[in-house]
Formats: C-alpha cells, sequence, structure tokens
C-alpha cells in the first residue's frame, strides 16, 4: 500500500526515462542517512521542487 491521500498534494502520473529512475536512486542512497531513508519519490519531489525553482528565477529574469 502507498502513502496515505494528503489534502495538500496531487497525484500525477509522468514518463521518464528509466535512466532517471536509475539516477534517482542513486542519489536517495547516497542522501539517506542511518535513521533517515530517502526514497526514490522523495528525490524525485526534491529536484521537482528544485528545477520549478530554478525555472522560475530564470523566467522573472528574462
Amino acid at each position: 500500500m502507498g502513502r496515505p491521500s494528503s489534502p495538500n498534494a496531487v497525484q500525477v502520473s509522468i514518463r521518464v526515462p528509466p535512466e532517471w529512475l536509475d539516477r534517482a536512486d542513486v542519489v536517495a542512497e547516497q542522501m539517506s542517512a542511518p535513521g533517515q531513508k530517502m526514497t526514490r519519490v522523495d528525490v524525485i519531489r526534491r529536484a521537482f521542487e528544485q528545477g520549478l525553482a530554478r525555472l522560475e528565477r530564470e523566467v522573472e529574469s528574462e
């Protein structure tokens, strides 16, 4: 069973190259610490958030 529904989140589906998932798995392993395991989804969420923030800054500076 997955994560329970959250009123503050919307589920989306996207297709990505398998290599992206492999890379996310590597990053998740590197970011994990004892008692605080990072998952592929944690990494993808963080990448999405940071990437969106970067794109917003780029658009604002144009």
